[in-house]
């Protein structure tokens, strides 16, 4: 799902707007590290033994995280992207700040994903990417051509729909809430809070 609409871009539309979207993806996609990352200790951790309120608690951290991270790239994105690309490419920052709530949406569900996997259920993951990837292809058939990176940007929607499906499995499948991933709480804030401020001593005191 990641480059399968690049690869579409340009049939559908010209180069210069693929180049616009790959930039616009590109920076975007800096926030999935985040996200992959917690996935990555997730699924060895829940491998070993499964904890649903770990898990939903490391979902809603991941989702608050990702938030942080996405309001401020929305801030410095439109005075950043011109100052280190050029005004050429200037056109890029309207995709970036779209793409941006998907890969704040998915955060939570990247880590129901690695739920999943762990519980030995990977083929639900991998109903969710197909169900995904056939709809972003839709998306991109019918947007590109007449909006071009934009509609590359609104089409990546749809890759919000495989970690959301995991959520909707782990409650089809185990009778977990899908507030418990979705709804952050004030102990989340504060753990991220704390965290932050952990990180803001150590290099302090370095």
């Amino acid at each position: 799902m990641t480059y399968l609409d690049q690869m579409l871009m340009t049939p559908l539309s010209s180069v210069e707007q693929l180049g616009i979207y790959a930039l616009a993806i590109n920076i975007a996609s800096l926030l999935s590290v985040v996200t992959v990352s917690i996935r990555s200790v997730v699924l060895v951790n829940e491998s070993a033994a499964i904890d649903f309120e770990r898990l939903a608690r490391h979902a809603r951290f991941s989702l608050v995280l990702s938030l942080v991270l996405a309001l401020a790239t929305a801030v410095t994105l439109p005075f950043l992207v011109p100052l280190i690309f050029g005004d050429a490419f200037a056109a890029s920052v309207v995709p970036a700040l779209l793409l941006l709530p998907p890969l704040v949406i998915t955060a939570s569900g990247s880590v129901a994903t690695a739920g999943l996997m762990a519980l030995g259920r990977p083929w639900l993951r991998s109903i969710s990417i197909a169900i995904g990837m056939v709809l972003n292809v839709v998306l991109v058939v019918l947007l590109v051509p007449p909006f071009g990176a934009i509609g590359a940007a609104l089409a990546m929607l749809a890759s919000a729909i495989p970690p959301l499906l995991s959520i909707l499995f782990l409650r089809r499948y185990y009778g977990l809430r899908v507030r418990d991933f979705l709804i952050p709480r004030p102990a989340d804030v504060r753990g991220l809070l704390s965290m932050l401020g952990g990180i803001g001593r150590g290099r302090g005191e370095n």
